[in-house]
């Protein structure tokens, strides 16, 4: 196998499927297939229904995480003293990924 350079540019995906298409010698169509497949794993994975964590062995670790819903906040303007409230934004699901 041979060693695979530094780029100065980012791939787009295009060269990623190329170049990966050459080191395993699988054409661009099943590298691609397996991209497609691999990503719907992982949305399993993180999904509602799922664990909530993925990890791709010697690559990186996914999870996700909700985080809580804010509280209302309140206040009043400086110079004629009205008084406002906002609304709260909703929780969310966020994901992080490390190596």
């Amino acid at each position: 196998m041979e060693e695979i350079q530094a780029a100065k540019k980012p791939m787009n995906k295009t060269e990623i499927l190329t170049a990966l298409g050459e080191a395993t010698g699988l054409t661009k169509q099943q590298v691609g297939d397996l991209f497609d497949e691999l990503s719907k794993l992982i949305g399993k994975n993180l999904g509602n229904d799922g664990p909530g964590t993925f990890t791709l062995p010697a690559c990186c670790k996914s999870r996700s995480f909700a985080s809580p819903q804010p509280k209302n906040t309140t206040g009043s303007t400086p110079s004629p003293r009205k008084k406002w409230s906002s609304r709260p934004s909703p929780p969310r699901t966020s994901s992080r990924s490390r190596p």
